[in-house]
């Protein structure tokens, strides 16, 4: 019951995307019981037909629903190989790892021995030898940071901050961190409360099938907790079609090759366009932690490159605005290009009219609408940051255009996805309010400019795991009423019209 997400890279180097099974006897909600005893009660009902058309009709409804169950049996047979291949890749990386770290020790214990004693030395080595020692070890180090996970993000551990200066110690010590991280992972993988959480998506799904999404206090609760990997395609899909029904309906099959075919006569007929000249600039520098986005003739930034020029004449108003790249390129790694095309259209329409324009000015809006919240709900934060003159919107502007893919980990910001295709805007105003929160302790320390600028722009050093930003986003924030947000924001967007008329007449900064 799951989708495979487009992924690329070797089994050795990546391990297959999270799945898991479904629980055997597990517990299911009263409305399924409710369902089984309704279905009970059909087949009595049926037992007694006795007109032809109507057992014909029965057999044709039997026919139609074995296939969808035959189709049903072959997605759980690719979820338990799935399963398997992860298994098999946890295995191996843990054994990685480990190797790793003993080699590091070892190397270690022998240069240790080389200098414990200057007189007597207990093992003697040759010129270079020391030299060489290191020369092996950066290169393990090196070699570490082309390995991927199952979503094409490299692997890197303390070496990408710059902590790690070819130092035998400090690379040792990364190897250990790396193979404590992975026994971590692994331990919460099996923790009691992780596998409730399974258990509680298993049986939404298992509820779910063969039917639309529609919103739900259940629905809601269980997005907020974070979609799982396996079912992630799934349930994006289902919320794109919660949220473009009309639009799909009213635009049909075939809409994303004809927006193609739009493109390529444009191309041919020599129509120069700015929107696809920036689109084109922009492909490489979409994930650059990502493998799969970092070649610009790899299939996936094929794939982006298209979504964009579809994207670019499905909505002319707003084109192409910087941003959108990364947007598409984060639905590209669950969802074929078509439905990652619908997921821009879906993301962009859940999001303040003008958000996306040329002068942002929606997005510019929301936020004023959040100097607001931050002094009323953080006041400490707000009086330090007016102290020292700063601009929020220069690091939270980037946070609301992009559900902050460039400032956390994908580990976080993909279930910030989830939430806001769920809940729309409202969900940023929690997010980026929690990311404040957490990062307010540093922020508070900070005496100078720099300091200060230095923790807003770099906040996945204070903000390390969903679950903690979850809490403070829909607990430590509430009340949270989204008609004070729409106030404000009409009365801010109608201050900024003001004064976009007024600079169109005198000229001057939106900014």
């Amino acid at each position: 019951m799951c989708e495979e997400s487009g992924s690329g890279g070797s089994a050795s180097e990546r391990s297959i995307p999270n799945a898991f099974a479904v629980e055997e006897g597990m517990e299911l909600e009263s409305q399924s019981v409710q369902r089984c005893e309704e279905a009970e009660r059909a087949v009595f009902e049926e037992q007694n037909v006795r007109d032809v058309n109507e057992l014909r009709d029965l057999v044709e409804g039997y026919r139609a629903q074995n296939e969808f169950l035959n189709k049903e049996i072959v997605l759980l047979h690719k979820m338990v190989r799935s399963l398997e291949e992860r298994e098999r890749g946890w295995q191996r990386q843990f054994a990685e790892v480990e190797g790793c770290y003993y080699q590091m020790k070892s190397r270690y214990l022998m240069v240790l021995n080389h200098f414990k004693s200057p007189e007597k030395p207990s093992i003697m080595m040759e010129p270079g030898m020391l030299q060489q020692l290191m020369a092996e070890v950066c290169r393990t180090s090196r070699d570490s940071l082309d390995k991927t996970d199952a979503l094409g993000f490299y692997l890197k551990g303390r070496t990408e901050e710059g902590s790690s200066n070819g130092d035998l110690l400090d690379l040792a010590a990364e190897c250990a961190d790396k193979g404590a991280q992975s026994l971590e992972a692994a331990r919460l993988e099996q923790s009691k409360e992780n596998m409730l959480w399974l258990q509680s998506w298993d049986a939404f799904v298992v509820n779910w099938v063969g039917r639309p999404l529609v919103e739900s206090q259940e629905l809601k609760n269980l997005i907020r907790t974070g979609i799982p990997e396996a079912y992630r395609a799934r349930v994006w899909k289902g919320l794109i079609q919660m949220t473009l029904k009309e639009k799909l309906s009213e635009f049909g099959n075939g809409y994303y090759s004809s927006m193609l075919r739009k493109t390529l006569f444009q191309q041919e007929s020599g129509v120069y366009d700015t929107s696809i000249k920036q689109i084109d600039l922009d492909l490489v520098r979409t994930l650059p932690a990502n493998r799969m986005f970092a070649d610009p003739d790899s299939e996936k930034v094929k794939q982006l490159r298209r979504v964009l020029y579809a994207y670019r004449n499905h909505d002319t108003l707003i084109g192409y605005c910087q941003g959108l790249n990364r947007i598409a390129a984060v639905a590209l790694l669950y969802l074929d290009e078509e439905d990652a095309f619908w997921f821009l259209i879906a993301f962009t329409e859940l999001q303040p009219p003008g958000y996306y324009a040329s002068n942002l000015i929606g997005a510019v809006a929301d936020q004023k609408v959040l100097r607001d919240l931050v002094t009323e709900k953080l006041p400490r934060l707000a009086a330090h940051l007016r102290q020292f003159e700063v601009d929020l919107s220069l690091f939270a502007l980037s946070w609301f255009l992009t559900c902050c893919v460039d400032v956390l980990p994908h580990q976080i910001y993909l279930p910030i996805f989830d939430v806001f295709l769920y809940e729309g805007n409202k969900a940023l105003f929690r997010f980026a309010l929690a990311i404040l929160k957490m990062c307010e302790p540093a922020v508070l320390q900070s005496k100078t400019v720099s300091t200060v600028h230095a923790c807003l722009s770099k906040p996945r050093q204070y903000v390390t795991d969903y679950k903690s930003l979850a809490q403070v986003a829909f607990n430590d924030m509430n009340p949270f009423p989204q008609k004070q947000i729409e106030t404000k924001r009409a009365l801010y967007l109608t201050q900024l019209q003001a004064s976009l008329l007024f600079i169109i007449l005198f000229g001057g900064n939106l900014f």
